[in-house]
């Protein structure tokens, strides 16, 4: 497989209204690697608009939960009505387009994703040229920017950031991770696969679950987005074999990036 290095290059552009969006099909098995918490927004199955999970969510409606593979099943959920975010459809795919006020989803806490050494990779992409964007959020009032980006100036260094490792589209972003760098490798309008490695989870602010994309007090900091893919996993176990070249593949097989 080859990684461009330029991630300005990837290919796929948000569509216009109206056009069929990105290609969506069967393509590669998504890889079975044990995922402490696995979020697949793109398969209308498993989208809801109730928090029973008994009443499948409308496209163009609100989302209450997203229920959750793996083993064991942690599921997100969003009790607030007006904290749902939407779910969108083109072609095949869905994901869940959050407002960048309010909307975000909490992930059930369980102990299988509150480890040490643990992987973020979602699927994404940003509707807004904000200099803002949450990845993954404290679910309680205590602040912990895991894998996140604050709303500062895009010229300083992410100081508030747990993990030293960033991928995009499986290439590692090396050195000192700045605010401009990690919004040119999220790029607005196209589908990226971001993860954030080696994330302490074990903190006792996150014992009420993680919300993705944002946290309670700080909704305000919110970028407007669109999320796929939700997946916590131990950053050992992407860093075996070709675990992350695989993972990569598969997922940019379904949401119609080029790599």
């Amino acid at each position: 497989m080859k990684f461009i290095t330029d991630l300005s290059l990837i290919s796929w552009q948000r569509p216009a209204a109206g056009s069929s969006g990105p290609p969506s099909g069967p393509g590669t098995p998504i890889p079975a690697l044990g995922y402490a918490v696995d979020l697949r927004l793109f398969d209308e199955a498993r989208l809801f608009a109730d928090l029973a999970g008994t009443v499948p969510a409308a496209t163009g409606g609100a989302v209450a939960r997203v229920t959750g593979l793996g083993t064991p099943v942690v599921n997100a959920v969003q009790a607030v009505v007006a904290a749902r975010p939407t779910r969108r459809t083109a072609g095949d795919l869905n994901w869940l387009e959050l407002d960048g006020v309010d909307d975000r989803i909490l992930i059930e806490p369980n102990a299988a994703w509150r480890n040490t050494g643990m992987s973020a990779v979602v699927v994404i992409r940003r509707t807004l040229a904000a200099p803002r964007s949450m990845l993954l959020g404290n679910a309680s009032g205590n602040v912990m920017y895991a894998g996140g980006m604050d709303s500062g100036s895009s010229s300083t260094a992410v100081d508030n950031v747990s993990a030293t490792n960033h991928y995009a589209n499986g290439v590692l972003i090396p050195g000192t991770i700045t605010r401009g760098a990690l919004y040119s490798y999220w790029t607005t309008g196209n589908w990226v696969i971001a993860e954030v490695a080696g994330m302490d989870l074990t903190g006792s602010g996150l014992t009420g679950g993680l919300q993705l994309l944002g946290y309670d007090t700080n909704t305000s900091w919110l970028c407007p987005s669109d999320a796929a893919m939700i997946l916590l996993i131990p950053t050992a176990t992407m860093n075996t074999g070709t675990n992350r070249a695989d993972l990569v593949a598969a997922l940019a097989g379904k949401f119609g990036i080029t790599l």
